[in-house]
């Protein structure tokens, strides 16, 4: 299953995104607020602990979309968990106005607390996505039934051939009209890059994907963004593929595929404002 989600899919949870991605930013007003009043400034502990909280926040998000992208799962109740406890802290936060303070080290003590529980919560809730989607990959992905050729087939379908046990032929997404190469002497063909097979086969994933995010950096003004939007799609599909093939760190490989998913869900969504 592909990465590239419908557009109405990716709407029908965009609602309950609003509040995460601005969240942390609105979170520390209100000690600012009571910041102010001491003649404190926030200084770099509490401003690190902010940074932390967004990533925790941004991980714990995509790891749950990464789920929907690889299921068509609703994850609605997943994303209303990180809201939830981002809703805690902001409350947390506002009520420290109408708190008293000796000085501004006790109020700063106090909010990075609050900001490093919450950060304990959603490092524990992106665990919890991760462990869910590891699951999904196995089920869906990696087939227990199936050899290494078979599996390859599939992981490759949209974008290369395997050959026998030691090639794969890669026919990347066209970057603009009329790309091409000479075939046949007089022949105009698409593109094909033939790569090894590697062992590990982790070696062979790094390859097609420096290979195919190199492409990207050779697009033009009139290179379509569905050519890169599948070029990210087809890194994303490859990687939780390759997560079947290296049990000793395919944790590695599937937050490769939340990464790449998580790059086409925002072009998606960057199409999708632009309409």
């Amino acid at each position: 299953m592909g990465v590239v989600m419908a557009r109405s899919t990716q709407n029908s949870v965009l609602a309950a995104l609003v509040f995460l991605g601005s969240a942390l930013g609105l979170l520390i007003g209100s000690v600012n607020a009571r910041a102010d009043v001491l003649g404190f400034l926030a200084g770099d502990t509490i401003s690190k602990a902010m940074d932390q909280g967004r990533e925790t926040v941004d991980r714990a998000r995509d790891a749950a979309l990464a789920i929907e992208a690889q299921t068509n799962e609703d994850v609605t109740d997943r994303l209303n968990q990180v809201q939830a406890i981002a809703d805690e802290q902001q409350a947390k936060l506002a009520a420290l106005e109408y708190q008293t303070f000796s000085d501004a080290n006790q109020l700063q003590s106090r909010t990075v607390e609050i900001l490093d529980d919450q950060q304990t919560k959603l490092n524990s809730l992106e665990r919890k996505f991760m462990n869910d989607l590891s699951a999904r990959i196995r089920q869906f992905e990696c087939s227990s039934d199936k050899i290494l050729q078979e599996q390859l087939k599939d992981a490759l379908g949209k974008i290369g051939v395997f050959f026998g046990s030691n090639e794969i032929s890669i026919t990347p997404p066209v970057l603009y009209d009329g790309e091409h190469t000479r075939c046949k002497i007089f022949w105009s063909c698409r593109i094909v890059k033939v790569f090894p097979v590697r062992t590990p086969f982790a070696e062979s994933y790094k390859e097609i994907k420096g290979y195919l995010e190199g492409r990207l950096q050779e697009v033009r003004e009139d290179t379509s963004a569905e050519s890169v939007i599948e070029t990210y799609s087809l890194i994303a599909d490859f990687a939780k593929r390759t997560a079947c093939f290296t049990e000793a760190n395919n944790q590695t490989y599937e937050r490769e595929f939340v990464k790449y998913s998580t790059v086409v869900r925002h072009w998606n969504n960057a199409l999708s404002f632009g309409e």
